[in-house]
């Protein structure tokens, strides 16, 4: 995985067990979904994906998910927001991954 999301990795909210989009509620024209959960972790992640927009790592399947969603022809907020939740989701996994092997370990 790119260094950009372990560098920003401390600043994230550890909840293992709820992970979630950064956008939960469905989308309304009266409701903007940029104004739903954490303003905090909403920020971090689009930190990290416009790092890998402005990096392009081409064997990055995070960036290539972005790229995918952008030469579709998307709107900014949405191919941006696609892709946080798409690194919320690696990380989650990453976390969830590290705290079954910290565990596995310690029963052994």
């Amino acid at each position: 995985m790119y260094d950009a999301l372990m560098t920003v990795a401390p600043s994230l909210p550890l909840r293992v067990s709820t992970p979630r989009s950064i956008n939960p509620a469905p989308i309304r024209e009266s409701n903007p979904a940029s104004k739903r959960g954490s303003s905090h972790l909403h920020k971090t992640l689009f930190q990290v994906a416009s790092i890998y927009l402005k990096r392009s790592p081409v064997n990055e399947p995070v960036y290539q998910f972005l790229d995918k969603k952008r030469t579709e022809g998307k709107p900014f907020y949405v191919y941006m927001t696609a892709a946080a939740n798409k690194l919320l989701r690696i990380y989650y996994a990453r976390v969830k991954e590290a705290l079954s092997a910290a565990e596995n370990s310690s029963e052994a």
